[in-house]
């Protein structure tokens, strides 16, 4: 039999590329997300008659688990990687609150998630892979243990960015 090589595989909504990299995944999750958002936007995020706070909760509950499936064992992102997540989500956020370029008191991204009291797309990451850890560990033998304490070589690999949510809890 043959076997073909390809440079992006699509299995179950999960996109695996052949050099290892994220990339394509997140583009995926990203479009998955948006089209979800449109769905929803004009009927529930965007209506005034649902509260800000159950808008939010809603799109917490809806959206979130599109835009970062299987996030908890995704390898340590770029800077440009997260800035998409990034932008996709506060774009969201500024849609429900209704504070965008377009208000006269714009605020800024931190203060927008603050005020709200919305989690960062960096500690939403870092949740998604302590979950996933916890999980392994409970299901995996002691062995893991040792792995996560290794030095590790790879500056972008899943462990790394593991320990980097450790350090975070």
């Amino acid at each position: 039999q043959h076997v073909r090589c390809v440079p992006v595989y699509e299995h179950l909504g999960t996109c695996f590329q052949a050099d290892g990299s994220i990339d394509a995944e997140i583009r995926n999750r990203v479009s998955r997300a948006g089209l979800a958002y449109r769905q929803i936007t004009k009927l529930i995020l965007r209506n005034r008659y649902i509260g800000v706070n159950v808008r939010l909760r809603l799109l917490d509950a809806l959206l979130m688990p599109v835009l970062l499936h299987g996030a908890g064992n995704w390898p340590l992102l770029t800077a440009q990687q997260v800035q998409r997540l990034h932008t996709t989500y506060l774009k969201w956020i500024r849609t429900v609150v209704g504070n965008g370029f377009w208000a006269h008191n714009e605020l800024s991204d931190v203060h927008l998630l603050m005020s709200w009291q919305m989690p960062s797309i960096e500690l939403r990451l870092a949740k998604h892979r302590l979950l996933f850890a916890f999980h392994l560990f409970i299901d995996a033998p002691t062995q893991i243990i040792e792995m996560v304490t290794a030095p590790d070589e790879a500056s972008c690999s899943w462990w790394k960015a593991l320990r980097q949510a450790l350090t975070w809890l």
